[in-house]
């Protein structure tokens, strides 16, 4: 690191490395709130982050708008957005990037809270196009979330169910591990109660979004 700069706030505004990077902060001159973050390398653009707020400071967007790198290197262009209920909880947010040679991708996501605060419901889906492989990929989860109603319990996570695209609900719990299949993305989780029905209900169940 060569040098760092400071605003009359203490705020950092620079910053450069010994491989000739520097990245440069402004501020939002009313709540001092970070407005813009910018990282170039000999020159060339690649971060370019604009963030806006809400009036109680919640982050409501995040644009990078550095230039689509060269064909054949890493970075691009993205955008986040976030909306929050009435109690300032986030309630849903969507993502776009775009790199080179084609790359593309984008994201949806969507909470669900009850009136102790808690989740309930987390829907995420993603799609990718040349990213991590030649075509397309389409992934996600629905996710619905049951607590104890035991006293002193009410906050213990007592169940999290999936939602297979045919209705069918699986009871899962714990790391969610991806596959793909024909484009698709699965998501696996540990059975957590024994299905009578269901010999293998203890096994890794799978769910093909």
């Amino acid at each position: 690191m060569n040098k760092i700069g400071y605003d009359k706030f203490e705020q950092r505004t620079y910053l450069k490395y010994c491989n000739g990077a520097e990245t440069f902060y402004s501020y939002d001159p009313q709540r001092r709130r970070l407005q813009n973050l910018a990282v170039s390398v000999k020159g060339t653009d690649i971060m370019d982050n604009a963030y806006t707020y809400d009036a109680v400071s919640n982050v409501l967007s995040v644009a990078n708008g550095a230039s689509v790198p060269q064909s054949g290197k890493a970075g691009g262009q993205m955008a986040h957005t976030y909306n929050y209920d009435n109690l300032y909880r986030l309630a849903t947010a969507t993502g776009t990037y775009t790199g080179a040679d084609g790359k593309s991708a984008g994201y949806t996501l969507a909470m669900g809270y009850d009136n102790m605060h808690r989740i309930t419901s987390k829907s995420q889906h993603l799609t990718q196009q040349n990213v991590q492989f030649s075509g397309t990929l389409n992934a996600g989860y629905d996710l619905s979330y049951t607590y104890g109603t035991d006293e002193g319990k009410k906050f213990a996570r007592r169940n999290i169910l999936a939602h297979h695209p045919f209705g069918q609900a699986i009871p899962l719990f714990g790391q969610y591990f991806g596959g793909r299949h024909n484009g698709h993305a699965g998501h696996w989780g540990r059975s957590q109660t024994q299905d009578d029905s269901n010999p293998f209900g203890h096994m890794l169940s799978g769910v093909l979004l």
